[in-house]
């Protein structure tokens, strides 16, 4: 059943500490096409797509390797707040009784 929230996940927005060195991989070495590119000051962020349906890639030079994050399109930006907001407390409290590999804290 789809999300009442979510409409859709519109970018995998990654972390790309050498950003021509990304780009450079995503587009020669995996075939992708670059979408655009933007500097703001010593930011860079690159958008490729790498297939014709499904959300583009946004590289990013200021993301700390790991954390990547993933953009979605919502109905209602207040709804989507309470809503994670209420997951969050669930998760916490699921996590602080009873630790499992499956929720992180």
């Amino acid at each position: 059943m789809p999300s009442a929230t979510f409409e859709s996940l519109d970018y995998l927005y990654l972390p790309a500490p050498d950003i021509e060195a990304s780009v450079k991989f995503y587009t020669e070495g995996l075939g992708g096409e670059l979408i655009w590119r933007v500097r703001d000051g010593t930011t860079w962020v690159a958008a490729i797509r790498l297939v014709e349906q499904g959300p583009p890639l946004l590289l990013a030079n200021h993301l700390e390797p790991g954390h990547g994050l993933l953009i979605y399109r919502v109905k209602n930006l207040a709804v989507a707040r309470r809503g994670t907001s209420t997951a969050a407390s669930i998760r916490q409290a699921a996590t602080s009784q009873s630790p499992s590999p499956l929720m992180p804290r």
